[in-house]
């Protein structure tokens, strides 16, 4: 699998441990960014906030989108 060369342009405004080099450092003042997209990634995701969207997306598919009005 090659390397996003778009990717290598851009840096990333917003970083997390996942999109370090080396994450198990934690080196905040010195950043070293994964080589492609994985630069992007940020850090632990939300399993909460999955959750709930799971189950809310359960629910609307229960009801079904064409009995919800605005």
């Amino acid at each position: 699998m090659g390397v996003c060369t778009v990717c290598e342009q851009w840096k990333p405004r917003v970083t997390g441990w996942f999109g370090q080099a080396n994450h198990s450092q934690f080196a905040v003042r010195q950043l070293t960014h994964v080589p492609g997209a994985r630069r992007f990634e940020t850090g632990t995701p939300s399993f909460i906030s999955a959750s709930a969207a799971s189950a809310a997306i359960r629910l609307l598919l229960e009801i079904g989108v064409e009995n919800i009005s605005s």
